[in-house]
């Protein structure tokens, strides 16, 4: 519990006050209530967030992953950033892994990929 209150003591701003479930989110309604429908029907299809920097896109996605998931989000969830992970490695070593070890005790889970926006 002590290493758990240090963690998130250390956390940069965003991440630490970033909304937990879709409900905490507080624009795009009506992107909301169609995510929302998606999980209470249980047919979530593959989804594509684009926009510009600080739209909500990652903010987004983390609460959908943890409604969905709830307390096994830090298990099924895998989170890259395109800024630091790219390249083909990414996809030899930290995808495939994830993925295969995945395959043999979830049935369903998420990889997702933070993308910088190309500067005009």
């Amino acid at each position: 519990m002590e290493i758990e209150k240090e963690t998130q003591q250390n956390l940069p701003w965003v991440e630490k006050y970033r909304p937990s479930s879709l409900g905490e989110l507080i624009s795009h309604e009506h992107i909301l209530r169609t995510l929302g429908k998606f999980l209470q029907e249980g047919t979530l299809p593959n989804l594509l967030f684009y926009g510009p920097p600080g739209t909500g896109k990652t903010s987004t996605i983390v609460a959908l992953a943890k409604d969905l998931y709830k307390d096994e989000y830090n298990k099924l969830v895998l989170e890259l950033n395109a800024s630091d992970e790219r390249g083909i490695d990414v996809i030899r070593d930290q995808i495939k892994s994830f993925a295969s070890s995945m395959a043999l005790t979830a049935t369903q889970y998420t990889i997702f990929h933070s993308a910088i926006s190309p500067s005009s």
